[in-house]
Formats: C-alpha cells, sequence, structure tokens
C-alpha cells in the first residue's frame, strides 16, 4: 500500500499543464461547477467524484481547459483534481492482493506476484496520476468481481449470502456508473451468478425447482 500511495502521489503536480484527456474531463468537471447543461457518452459518477475533491479545493470551475499542454494557472487546484483517482488507483494495489489471498486462496507469494503486476503496470500508473475517470472503473471492477466470487463460498440465502450479493451489485452499479465499458464485467458477473445457480440446481439432482427459481431470482 505504501509503495502503490508513493508512486500514484509523488510528484502529482508534474506535469504543471494540460495532459491528454484531462482537456476534455476538465470541462465537464467545469460544467458541473458552473451548472452548465453538457452531453458525455459516459455516466457522470466518475466525473463527479473528481468534482467532489475539486470542490473541496474550493475549486470554481475558471479554468477553461482549452488545449493539451495548457499550463494551469497557480490558483488551480489541478492536484486536487487529480487527487481521487490516484487515491483509487493506489486502492487497487492492495484490493488485488486481498482478492487473490482470501478468496482464490492462492498462497501469499503468488498473491504478491499478482500484486506486484498491477504495482508496475505502467499503464495503470498513469491513469491513476491524472483527471481521468479509470481509476474508479477498475477499483470497482475489481471489487464487484471479488465480491462475485465471495458470493460463492456462502451458504446460500444466509444473511452473509445476501449481504455479499447486494454488495455486488452496488459495486457493479457502481463501476457501469464511470463508463459503459464496465459492460463486459457485468455480463461476466451475470453468467457467473447463473452458472452457480444452475450447477446447484444439478447437485439437487434437478429436483428442487422451486429453489431454483427463487435462487435465480435473487441472483
Amino acid at each position: 500500500l505504501i509503495v502503490s500511495i508513493y508512486s500514484r502521489f509523488y510528484y502529482l503536480s508534474h506535469p504543471n499543464s494540460v495532459v491528454f484527456d484531462e482537456v476534455h474531463f476538465g470541462k465537464f468537471i467545469n460544467a458541473y461547477i458552473n451548472n452548465e447543461f453538457f452531453f458525455d457518452i459516459h455516466p457522470p459518477l466518475g466525473k463527479l467524484l473528481i468534482t467532489t475533491f475539486g470542490l473541496f479545493a474550493n475549486y470554481n470551475g475558471n479554468f477553461t481547459f482549452e488545449q493539451i499542454g495548457q499550463p494551469f494557472d497557480p490558483t488551480t487546484p489541478y492536484v486536487y483534481l487529480r487527487f481521487g483517482p490516484a487515491l483509487f488507483g493506489s486502492l487497487l494495489v492492495p484490493l488485488t492482493y486481498l482478492i487473490c489471498r482470501f478468496l482464490f486462496a492462492v498462497n501469499r507469494i503468488s498473491a504478491f506476484f499478482a500484486t506486484w503486476l498491477i504495482l508496475f503496470e505502467n499503464c495503470l500508473i498513469v491513469e491513476s496520476r491524472f483527471i481521468l475517470t479509470d481509476s474508479f472503473l477498475f477499483f470497482f471492477n475489481i471489487l464487484a468481481l471479488g465480491c462475485c466470487f465471495n458470493v460463492a463460498n456462502q451458504p446460500i440465502f444466509s444473511n452473509k449470502w445476501n449481504i455479499w450479493l447486494t454488495i455486488t451489485g452496488f459495486t457493479m452499479g457502481f463501476a457501469l456508473s464511470v463508463k459503459f465499458t464496465a459492460l463486459g464485467f457485468f455480463i461476466t458477473i451475470l453468467f457467473d451468478q447463473i452458472l452457480q445457480a444452475f450447477n446447484n440446481f444439478y447437485a439437487n439432482n434437478f429436483t428442487k425447482i422451486d429453489k431454483f427459481r427463487k435462487e435465480l431470482f435473487f441472483r
């Protein structure tokens, strides 16, 4: 966790100019703050999270984000706007370790190796250091996948089963609320839940049809 925070937050102020899609997301954030209508192909949750961090820094949406490479004004708290993606990018690393270690029941070395790959993946580091929403998407996708696998470890219709199934639904909803590209994970999780229901139905020799219908409905 310490290394992931260091790699995502170190020198977060560099470069002090607009990078890549910050030119678009910056305008979206300005529109939210200034109560202006705009259209974007993706849902709003990721942009709203970044906007929230900007509001904590009293950002008033006055920076124009006109072009890539445009230097930030000294009064623009752009580091705060980059804080949210860096935070969720940092949390993705220990989340990966926990899922590997406790859900997949792999040994410490294997879990550490998987975490190491996420920790030093250059693409994930870059995505976490700028005003982009992909860090939120990755975090909620992996969290939903971990919760989904944990559902299978609980007795059917128990309190823990219901709780983890509900958390899976919420986290998948969060992911879809960031970007529609999370639909691939949604279909994967939906297929897994249906498969688990049919597997339990098969284990009961296809006799408990009412229980199967109830389980399929809840899933």
